[in-house]
C-alpha cells in the first residue's frame, strides 16, 4: 500500500520528481569531482618524484680493518680460519689441479709449503696443523725460564699487510729510478754540450792559425 502510495504521488506531485533528479544529478558531479581531484593528485605526485633527481644510495667504502701487525697473544685467540686466512696464502693451479699453501708467519725462517691434489682440503689442513705447531712452539719459548714478557715483543704482519708494504716500496723504488734516470739523462747532455762547445773552439783556433800562415807567405 504505502509503494503504490509513493508511486502516486510523485506521479500526481511534478516537483517532487524535480528535486530527485536535482539531487541525483548532485551526486553525480560530487563523485566527478571527487574521481578528478584524486587523479590530479596523483599526478601531481608523480611529476614531483621524477622532477626530484634520484638519489642514490651510496654505499659506504669498506676500509681494511686487518692490523697491520699482530702480537703473540692475539695470534693464538684466532680462529682456525682466521690464522689461514691471515699467515698463509693458497695459490692454485687450475690446470694441473694442484693446491699450494704457504706459511707467512715467520717468512724469515720458515718456507714451508704443502700441495694437494683435486682439492685443497689436505692442504689447508696440513698447514693449519704447521700454524698451530708455530704458535705453540713461540708461546714455549715465551714462557721458557720465566720469560712471559717475550710475548709481548714478537709481532707478525699478515698477508694482506706484507703484500700493500711491499707494493709500497716496489713503487718508492720505481720512482727513485725514473728521478736517478733523469738526473743522468741531463749530466749526459751537459757533458755533450760541453764537448760540442770545446771542439768548436778548437776548430776556430785552428783555422785561425791557417790563416796566419798564409798571410806570412803572402
Amino acid at each position: 500500500m504505502l509503494a503504490e502510495v509513493a508511486s502516486a504521488t510523485l506521479k500526481n506531485d511534478p516537483s517532487i520528481r524535480t528535486q530527485l533528479r536535482k539531487r541525483r544529478r548532485s551526486r553525480m558531479n560530487n563523485r566527478t569531482n571527487m574521481r578528478q581531484t584524486r587523479s590530479s593528485g596523483s599526478a601531481a605526485k608523480r611529476g614531483g618524484n621524477s622532477s626530484l633527481p634520484s638519489a642514490k644510495t651510496s654505499k659506504p667504502q669498506r676500509r681494511s680493518t686487518q692490523p697491520e701487525q699482530l702480537s703473540l697473544d692475539q695470534i693464538r685467540m684466532l680462529s682456525d680460519k682466521l690464522l689461514l686466512n691471515m699467515f698463509a696464502e693458497m695459490t692454485a693451479d687450475e690446470i694441473r689441479r694442484n693446491y699450494t699453501y704457504s706459511c707467512y708467519l715467520l717468512p724469515d725462517k720458515c718456507l714451508q709449503k704443502y700441495t694437494s691434489f683435486g682439492n685443497e682440503n689436505r692442504a689447508r689442513m696440513q698447514m693449519k696443523t704447521h700454524l698451530l705447531g708455530h704458535i705453540a712452539e713461540l708461546l714455549s719459548e715465551a714462557n721458557a725460564g720465566g720469560r712471559s714478557s717475550q710475548k709481548g715483543k714478537f709481532t707478525a704482519e699478515p698477508v694482506t699487510a706484507r703484500k700493500r708494504r711491499l707494493a709500497v716500496e716496489q713503487e718508492s723504488v720505481r720512482s727513485s729510478k725514473r728521478r736517478g734516470g733523469g738526473g743522468m739523462r741531463k749530466a749526459q747532455v751537459t757533458v755533450a754540450t760541453s764537448n760540442s762547445k770545446t771542439t768548436g773552439s778548437g776548430t776556430s783556433k785552428l783555422a785561425a792559425k791557417v790563416k796566419s800562415q798564409v798571410a806570412k807567405k803572402s
